[in-house]
């Protein structure tokens, strides 16, 4: 009895948290986006029904669409369309950024991409993001100018920005594994975008002015990552408070990574499923089926292997 009411008492002191999730509406993404929300109601701890709001951007809206997935409202999903005009400034990117400028009702918001499985509770990373009242992230596995089409460095890119000289205070996680270019090891604060935790009050100053910088970016570079980037300058331009995340928290299935803190694993809370190898995610989770044959397999390892136990669990509740 004592243990039951020392735990409610904790769980109410802790913040409040929603989660953002981008997706276009394909049954690969909506798979991601229903097995991610499986495993946090399954481990989650605290934050096990915290709720899960989609950004869906698409060519076009069909308003009718969410009815068609009745599994939405059972696991308490929130379907958000973007509008055509936002989806066509810059399609998935424009969908992901829109993630910022929404109307928050939680203290903290949980910003993670679709291929993330939620492996254990995770409450200790929102209490400490809210105590600092900081912008927690992993710092990216590599920099952009080493692995896409930006050119420059982070002086010149501040420079553009008419931003100060960058502290380059981080090294990127992926150094010394993936990536072994010291010209490339440092970085400001520029977090992998499959985890951002933050304040909500944090996430609408971001929200104000990361469009802006997100079609200056686009006019000068076609990088994937235009939008981790565009995070980069806005915690510069706003001197948002950062908070590094440990591996733990956005453990990627990349097997430099996997193999130099092999010995972390077993601590991951969030999986990221960021790797094409053994299988790409899109493929991975294109139907019931291939979810099953993933399961079946007896060759995974690392965080793979991690991944197909928690499929594993949540799959029969997919039927």
């Amino acid at each position: 009895m004592l243990q039951r009411i020392l735990s409610g008492l904790l769980n109410r002191a802790a913040p409040s948290l929603e989660i953002h999730i981008p997706i276009s509406p394909t049954p690969s993404m909506l798979n991601m986006a229903r097995v991610l929300t499986l495993t946090l109601r399954r481990n989650g701890g605290i934050y096990r029904d915290a709720p899960v709001i989609l950004t869906v951007g698409d060519a076009s809206i069909d308003e009718s669409l969410p009815k068609s997935y009745p599994w939405l409202e059972r696991l308490g999903i929130e379907w958000r369309w973007l509008s055509d005009a936002e989806f066509r400034t810059d399609t998935f990117w424009s969908n992901a950024a829109a993630r910022y400028s929404q109307q928050f009702r939680s203290d903290m918001v949980l910003m993670l991409d679709a291929d993330v499985l939620i492996a254990s509770r995770f409450d200790d990373m929102v209490r400490a993001a809210h105590r600092s009242s900081a912008l927690a992230g992993l710092i990216a596995f590599s920099s952009p100018f080493e692995v896409s089409s930006l050119a420059g460095n982070w002086s010149q890119l501040f420079r553009d920005f008419d931003l100060p000289e960058p502290r380059l205070d981080f090294t990127h996680t992926g150094y010394g594994s993936m990536h072994l270019n010291p010209r490339f090891a440092r970085c400001p604060a520029y977090f992998n975008q499959g985890v951002v935790c933050l304040p909500a009050a944090t996430a609408q100053r971001i929200g104000t002015i990361l469009p802006g910088m997100m079609a200056d970016l686009k006019a000068r570079t076609n990088s994937p990552y235009r939008l981790q980037i565009a995070l980069a300058l806005a915690i510069a331009k706003l001197e948002v408070p950062t908070q590094v995340l440990p591996l733990r928290y956005n453990f990627p299935n990349l097997g430099p990574v996997e193999t130099r803190f092999n010995r972390d694993i077993d601590r991951a809370s969030l999986l990221h499923l960021h790797s094409a190898v053994p299988i790409s995610k899109m493929e991975l989770f294109a139907s019931a089926q291939s979810m099953r044959a993933f399961v079946d397999r007896a060759d995974l390892t690392g965080v793979n292997a991690a991944a197909r136990k928690l499929l594993a669990d949540v799959l029969p509740q997919m039927s």
